[in-house]
């Protein structure tokens, strides 16, 4: 699905990514994990297309992802961010309609999506008419999760959605998360700072360390057989210990 082929970026004077390679398989979630700095927001908007590699390439399906192209693959992904991304002088409704009306898809096929997604997403209809500042955090990143998925996509990007929400609303919304992407089948590449968050969510964790990847598989990989002494310690920071793991994913 998504190939990146020996990626390097520079951001000012400071190397980000070193020489990166990785392959995502479909329909499977893959989460980038690491401490602030690691490199895993830069490969996700590389991938994504909102940045370019000084060196390398990253390919979807067999092609590559290049300036040229880049607008009419990025109508094949779905983005979410942080914080939601809303604008906050549109409606809710307005908001996740704003790719259909640019690419000229009918109103009724519209409403009809949007309708779908909102009682997939748990979202009340009386919501669609409000404006981002008028609902809650965990209902602005559900808002988020609608647009990002209006045009049906094939890859789901999303970049720490939970991070700013509190922990009770955070937990609902992980699970709530984890049953639509298994229900839609999509692919989905998620970034998180939270291990237990990544192992929760993936297929296939990728920890990530100074740019470069530091190991990658399950929780239960890096707990057993930690590639480097930086694996044992961030696994241990996150309050997992090589003993007893499986007790602690229970």
């Amino acid at each position: 699905m998504i190939n990146v082929r020996n990626i390097s970026k520079t951001l000012g004077t400071s190397l980000v990514l070193d020489g990166i390679s990785l392959a995502l398989s479909p329909g499977r979630t893959n989460v980038l994990i690491g401490p602030s700095g690691c490199g895993k927001t830069t490969l996700l908007k590389l991938m994504v297309g909102l940045l370019w590699p000084d060196k390398g390439s990253i390919e979807f399906d067999g092609q590559p992802i290049e300036p040229e192209n880049v607008y009419r693959m990025r109508q094949r992904f779905g983005y979410v961010i942080q914080n939601g991304g809303l604008f906050p002088h549109l409606t809710v409704r307005q908001n996740v309609s704003l790719m259909p009306e640019f690419l000229n898809h009918r109103p009724p096929q519209t409403t009809d999506r949007i309708n779908e997604l909102a009682q997939l997403t748990h979202l009340s209809q009386d919501l669609l008419d409000r404006y981002p500042s008028q609902i809650s955090g965990g209902q602005r990143q559900r808002v988020s999760l609608v647009r990002a998925l209006m045009l049906d996509p094939e890859v789901l990007f999303l970049d720490e959605p939970l991070g700013a929400l509190d922990p009770l609303v955070r937990h609902d919304l992980q699970h709530e998360l984890r049953e639509i992407f298994r229900s839609l089948n999509k692919s989905v590449i998620l970034v998180t700072h939270d291990l237990r968050e990544a192992s929760f969510f993936a297929d296939q964790i990728v920890l990530m360390k100074d740019g470069r990847i530091a190991q990658q598989g399950q929780l239960t990989d890096f707990a057993r057989n930690p590639a480097s002494p930086f694996v044992s310690k961030f696994v241990g920071a996150h309050g997992f210990e090589v003993a007893g793991v499986q007790s602690e994913l229970k």
